[in-house]
């Protein structure tokens, strides 16, 4: 592994789709691979992993790997042979010399300072390693040694020249010095902008990237010196030199363009990228592009038809939704998929009008809800007719679906689901002498635990633990259980299918009584100098506390395992609920492209992470397994190996130290074995499926939907005795009801 090669990419990961054998296609790594680095030398694209060096070539159904490591002679084997020294790709930049895989890595003495750089032939094996030969060090020149070089970043060769380029004392460093004895070399100070380094059969081309000033390119000649080439259009970057033709391109405003090398005039687009371009290289009739986690070859031997845009609108981001826009592109060809950038509350203007500004929408209910509810009960939705769809809706919690559906059509697809919740900590609560069961299911009952209960036991916690978060003060915890109260008071009356009735008694007593608490009691301070009390410690692990804060789903969040949340209610007819913050996908029913549009809700569909598959269908019954697992163990296994070999050769003054590490490796594995087998771990899922009759998507109530200041002025009036509990909650009630009035 190692930070930098001929184009500067750093730590994917990606899981793709099977390759093609013509046309653009996802490369096919495993999931979770990392990726640091691609290069290539016109035919074959190499890609670097933590699992090794990968190499693709056009019309192939797989990617081949080979070994991580390489026998690379240390500084104290000489300058000749090879010392037989297992070393990682850390520091080793590769590059192609005249048709032949090529390593080199800079040599420093004990204080950091260049004193050679060692170059070696690659050679990839049929057995699958990775093998240095003709392995040789260069004395480096003086310039190089005062260069201020801290690595290679990029590097390549042409008709025994070596151009490396570096990050010195003032900025990127450029160098070039002859590869059969660099005696001498020519060192040129760059600056601060971003830069590449690219191959090229006349020379390499040097990519200076000005960002909204445009990107320069230049050549360079055997001596080191530069030579003007063009200029591209601002915000070009992603710019890619196919080594054999010379054929550059580059990316702007989502498309792979061809540049003419005389005057940067971009030519017309050949493939689209719905994602931002993080790095590309070029090869024969390819564009291979890391976009946000994700390799891809692009074909750049057609030309896109850029009548066809398909759009998509959100502010969520996730590594698989990545993954699901790639494979539409790549499936789509004849369709460019762009992002448009339409907020939620200005979707339902757009449908009045019949805006086809954007075919998806992937959103936050929470973030829009009045908007999204206010669409799905119109009927502003293309209906998700494909059969897959329409099963999946089927498979959904009912309280989900209720949220995805109108009549009975599915119209929205749920991607994604969080939120936060109140919750206690079994083992603390059982060092109390009491259990999971002595808690109250309703409000009332809970806040008469908190004192009959829990307050005179506190002394019994021992030092470490808590009441609840240690950041946290008196009055920023009754502020916050204030809103907690209210948004429960909200989503109980949502899910028993109700409107919330703030005049109802139970609330203001429930208001009345937290006022009356004395929460300094609990070990919370009077008041958080930083902000006035109000302040609250968002902290999602259990710890040693009493009360926590879960995130959501409850049940499949591997954090704070002997925690469990609080379904509070208010009554047998508003019993607690497990509340669910949902992304969901849906599409325009004024889309121009209604087949390719459902073809995209079925590709997110299809890369859904099985977390949320399970947080969303109850029929999902068996705990899935943690597909790294085994791996995860058998490398445990290869390092309490090591470590036995060492101890069995270690100096008797060293044995106990060792011993005591191995020890402690041994009880990690063991740990490791007993609960990292499951993605979701069993007891988990039981507990999220034995409460699913009470899971529901929030309705955010007005002092979470107000962006006015209203709300926040409101609380404050009544934190500071302006007006009584009732008189709130009247005012609370007026404005929510005024706010749904306005919203339809």
């Amino acid at each position: 592994m190692f930070r930098r090669l001929i184009i500067p990419i750093i730590l994917i990961c990606c899981l793709c789709a099977v390759a093609q054998a013509e046309g653009s296609a996802l490369l096919p790594l495993p999931e979770d691979e990392w990726v640091s680095g691609l290069f290539t030398d016109g035919e074959t694209l190499y890609v670097i992993t933590d699992q090794g060096l990968r190499t693709w070539r056009a019309g192939d159904a797989e990617t081949r790997i080979w070994s991580d490591k390489i026998d690379l002679p240390g500084p104290e084997d000489g300058e000749d042979g090879l010392g037989g020294w297992r070393y990682e790709f850390d520091g080793l930049s590769f590059f192609v010399n005249e048709g032949r895989l090529c390593g080199a890595r800079l040599l420093t003495d004990a204080d950091g300072a260049i004193e050679a750089l060692q170059l070696c032939d690659v050679a990839l094996t049929e057995s699958g390693t990775v093998e240095a030969r003709n392995a040789r060090s260069l004395a480096a020149p003086a310039a190089i040694r005062d260069s201020g070089l801290s690595g290679i970043s990029a590097l390549c060769a042409r008709d025994g020249v070596l151009y490396l380029m570096g990050y010195g004392d003032d900025g990127t460093v450029l160098c070039a010095a002859d590869s059969a004895e660099a005696k001498s070399a020519r060192v040129t100070a760059l600056g601060w902008n971003g830069f590449h380094l690219l191959p090229a059969p006349d020379g390499p081309i040097l990519v200076e990237e000005g960002y909204d000033e445009g990107t320069k390119l230049y050549r360079v000649g055997r001596d080191g010196g530069m030579e003007k080439l063009c200029d591209l259009p601002p915000f070009t970057g992603g710019v890619a030199v196919d080594p054999v033709t010379g054929a550059i391109f580059a990316a702007l405003d989502g498309r792979i363009r061809p540049v003419d090398r005389e005057t940067g005039a971009l030519g017309a687009p050949v493939s689209a990228l719905p994602l931002r371009l993080d790095g590309a290289v070029a090869l024969r009739g390819r564009y291979c592009a890391w976009m946000q986690n994700n390799v891809a070859a692009l074909d750049t031997e057609t030309t896109l038809d850029e009548s066809g845009v398909l759009s998509y609108s959100t502010s969520f981001s996730a590594p698989w939704l990545d993954e699901a826009l790639l494979t539409f592109a790549v499936a789509h060809p004849e369709l460019a998929l762009a992002q448009a950038e339409v907020p939620m509350e200005d979707v339902l203007d757009r449908m009045l009008t019949r805006s086809p500004e954007a075919d998806v929408y992937i959103t936050d209910i929470r973030d829009g809800a009045a908007a999204y509810l206010a669409l799905l009960k119109r009927g502003y939705m293309l209906p998700l007719e494909r059969e897959t769809l329409r099963a999946f809706n089927e498979r959904l919690y009912p309280g989900i679906r209720r949220d995805t559906t109108g009549g009975d059509a599915p119209f929205a697809l749920p991607v994604h689901l969080n939120g936060w919740g109140p919750g206690v900590n079994e083992s603390v609560l059982a060092r109390l002498g009491l259990s999971i069961s002595d808690v109250p299911d309703d409000w009332d009952g809970f806040l008469t635990f908190l004192e009959a209960e829990i307050l005179p036991r506190l002394d019994d916690l021992g030092p470490g633990a808590s009441f609840t978060y240690t950041d946290l003060s008196a009055e920023g915890f009754r502020f916050h259980l204030r809103i907690i109260i209210l948004s429960a008071w909200v989503n109980c009356a949502s899910a028993a299918g109700v409107a919330p009735d703030y005049g109802d008694p139970r609330l203001a007593a429930l208001l009345e009584r937290v006022d009356g608490m004395d929460f300094t009691a609990y070990g919370l301070t009077e008041v958080d100098g930083g902000d006035e009390g109000w302040g609250y410690g968002y902290s999602y692990g259990s710890g040693d506390r009493v009360l926590i804060q879960f995130s959501t789903p409850y049940a499949l969040d591997d954090d704070g395992a002997d925690g469990t949340p609080l379904l509070l209610g208010f009554g047998d007819d508003l019993p607690g609920t497990l509340p669910l913050n949902m992304t969901a996908a849906f599409v325009n029913p004024y889309t121009a492209h209604p087949d390719a549009a459902l073809d995209l809700m079925e590709a997110l569909l299809e890369h859904l992470p099985t977390e949320t598959r399970y947080a969303l269908c109850p029929d999902l019954t068996e705990p899935p397994l943690d597909p790294d697992y085994e791996a995860g163990l058998a490398s445990r296994d290869e390092d309490i190996e090591a470590l036995r070999a060492e101890l069995d050769a270690a100096q008797p003054q060293d044995r106990q130290a060792l011993e005591e590490v191995l020890a402690e490796y041994e009880r990690r594995r063991d740990d490791y074995a007993a609960t990292g087998k499951w993605l979701i771990p069993p007891e988990k899922l039981a507990w999220y499926r034995a409460h699913g009759d009470r899971v529901c998507v929030t309705a955010p109530s007005w002092f979470e939907r107000d962006t006015t200041g209203e709300a926040w002025q409101l609380q404050h009036q009544y934190i500071d005795g302006l007006i009584s509990a009732r008189e709130f909650l009247a005012a609370v009630e007026q404005k929510a009801r005024m706010m749904a009035l306005e919203e339809g």
